[in-house]
Parts: C-alpha cells; sequence; structure tokens
C-alpha cells in the first residue's frame, strides 16, 4: 500500500488560470512558490497546482498573485525535455483541498459597518495546532 498525500503553505505567483478540456470541464492551474531555507541558503521551489471542475471556476477569483494558500493533494512528478535538450523534472499537484492564509500584517479586518470605533481582531487557528 501507498499514500500520496502532499501538504505545504506558500504564496501564489501569479492569478490562477482556467482552461477547459474538449469535453467542456474546467482545469484551473496556479503556480504556489514554497521558500525554504535562509540567509545564502534560502531557495524558491514552485509547485504547478491543478485543480479540476467547478471548484476552479469558483476558486479563481480568490487564487491571486501573492495569495497565502495551504494545499492538500497528489503529488505529480513529471520530467519533460528542456529547449536546450536538457532533461528538466517539474513538480506539481492536483489539488484535493485549499485553505487561505492570513498575512502577517492583517491582524486586524476592516471594519464593515461604521457602528463600532474598535477594529475586529480575525480568529486565528495556529493555537489549535499542537506543534
Amino acid at each position: 500500500m501507498s499514500v500520496n498525500n502532499l501538504i505545504f503553505t506558500g504564496n501564489c505567483g501569479q492569478d490562477m488560470e482556467v482552461r477547459h478540456t474538449t469535453k467542456g470541464t474546467p482545469i484551473g492551474s496556479v503556480s504556489v512558490a514554497l521558500t525554504q531555507g535562509w540567509g545564502d541558503n534560502k531557495k524558491t521551489v514552485w509547485v504547478k497546482c491543478s485543480i479540476w471542475g467547478d471548484r476552479a471556476e469558483g476558486l479563481a477569483p480568490y487564487l491571486k498573485k501573492g495569495t497565502p494558500v495551504t494545499i492538500q493533494g497528489e503529488l505529480e512528478v513529471d520530467t519533460y525535455q528542456s529547449n536546450d535538450g536538457t532533461e528538466k523534472t517539474s513538480i506539481g499537484c492536483k489539488v484535493g483541498s485549499v485553505a487561505f492564509g492570513q498575512a502577517k500584517s492583517h491582524d486586524v479586518a476592516p471594519q464593515s459597518s461604521g457602528k463600532s470605533s474598535q477594529p475586529v481582531k480575525q480568529e486565528s487557528f495556529d493555537d489549535d495546532i499542537p506543534f
């Protein structure tokens, strides 16, 4: 038995693009940047994410460049030949679920009505995680 489950957090590298198969099934694709290492060893790894079906069209307005996301899905590794003839490998993910993150600078939500002069603090679930 094998398990193919990938979970990662990163930022969308561009707005999600939605295309359609010849049968009309929507396919959304967006690359997510993952940063690893620190200092001089810091680098970015790009994961090409694909979202199939009606979820692709539903999520398209929200998956914009810079959006922090946590993705859960199935790992896909593809090899291809580049224009210069060398063999390259790309990392992909067939998305099962998407959770939207919150940038650190957005601890306070904008007020939706003029009734309260106190800022509304958005709830964070990070404290519930045991590690």
